[in-house]
């Protein structure tokens, strides 16, 4: 059995590529910590926009908007 190993698209470092994974083990948690910050503050401030959610939870609008473009939030 081989292991593929490559490097992490958000901090480069280099790590065994699991299912498919873009994010070594830390980036793809402090991603996840994210969303889920993401999701409560949509809850609580529902209608907010992607630029009001990013300014307000000090994320990037690209972060937010990635979320909506890979179908994780849905845009109302």
């Amino acid at each position: 059995m081989t292991s593929d190993l490559g490097n992490c698209k958000q901090c480069g470092r280099l790590f065994v590529i699991k299912h498919d994974a873009a994010l070594c083990f830390e980036c793809s948690a402090e991603h996840h910590k994210k969303l889920l910050a993401v999701r409560k503050h949509l809850r609580d401030h529902p209608g907010q926009t992607a630029a009001e959610i990013s300014a307000a939870m000090d994320l990037s609008l690209d972060f937010i908007l990635g979320l909506i473009r890979q179908g994780i939030l849905v845009a109302s």
